[in-house]
Formats: structure tokens, C-alpha cells, sequence
């Protein structure tokens, strides 16, 4: 009995010519020039795609002045936004930041007692800034 099938303009049924296809070009299906899929200028997928190649320097400072004001504005006006940025803040540098003042006594040429105490009056000033 013979089953149907489709057959590719070869002449080879396509159910085979897709398999050796898929076999001898990168699991593509179909010949291309590239080592990678994502590289393939050509495929269904990403042929269409061709982001612009820039530093992320350049890609930013175009438009920094716009996102650092929409940023602000966003996180003034909307509780859900000011939580996300304050939760990365506190990741990035933790919630409870406080300073810490060790001056070198002896480069300064002060004695050791000065510099405990101008920690204390320092680091006091600092917390109530924080």
C-alpha cells in the first residue's frame, strides 16, 4: 500500500529532503553561511532584525536627559515605582548605609584620642543627614 507524500521539487519525498537538510546544515532546516542561527540573515525569525551596533555609552547619553526625567516623574507619581527603585538602592548598597569614619591619626599628625573623637562628632552629624 503507498502512503501519501509530499514531494519536495527535487523529487524526493519532503519529509526526507527536511531531514538531510537538518542533518548537514546546522539544524536549520535549510543551508546557511553562518556557525549560529542568531547570526542567519536570512531566517524567518531575525532576518528582518538589524539593531543599530553602538556603545552602550553612545545608546544611552542620546537619550539620558528624557529616561533620567521620566524616571523621576515615574517614581514621584507612582508608589508601585518609587518601591522598585528604593528596593534596588537597598540591594545595591543595603538599607541601613551609614558612615564610617576612621581618620589616620598619624598622617594627620593628630594623637589617637582626637581622632576617636572626631569620629564621633563626625559619624553623629552623618546620621542625622542619613
Amino acid at each position: 500500500m503507498n502512503v501519501p507524500a509530499i514531494i519536495h521539487p527535487n523529487g524526493l519525498p519532503a519529509r526526507q529532503m527536511m531531514a538531510t537538510q537538518a542533518a548537514s546544515n546546522n539544524g536549520v532546516g535549510y543551508a546557511t553561511p553562518e556557525p549560529y542561527r542568531a547570526g542567519d540573515r536570512f531566517s524567518q525569525e531575525l532576518g528582518r532584525w538589524n539593531p543599530h551596533l553602538g556603545s552602550a555609552d553612545s545608546d544611552y547619553l542620546r537619550s539620558r536627559d528624557s529616561v533620567v526625567a521620566r524616571v523621576r516623574d515615574l517614581t514621584c507619581n507612582n508608589g508601585w515605582a518609587s518601591g522598585a527603585v528604593t528596593r534596588m538602592v537597598d540591594q545595591a548598597d543595603g538599607a541601613t548605609f551609614r558612615l564610617s569614619a576612621r581618620p589616620d591619626w598619624m598622617a594627620l599628625d593628630q594623637s589617637p584620642e582626637w581622632s576617636r573623637d572626631w569620629e564621633e562628632v563626625l559619624e553623629q552629624r552623618a546620621a542625622v543627614l542619613i
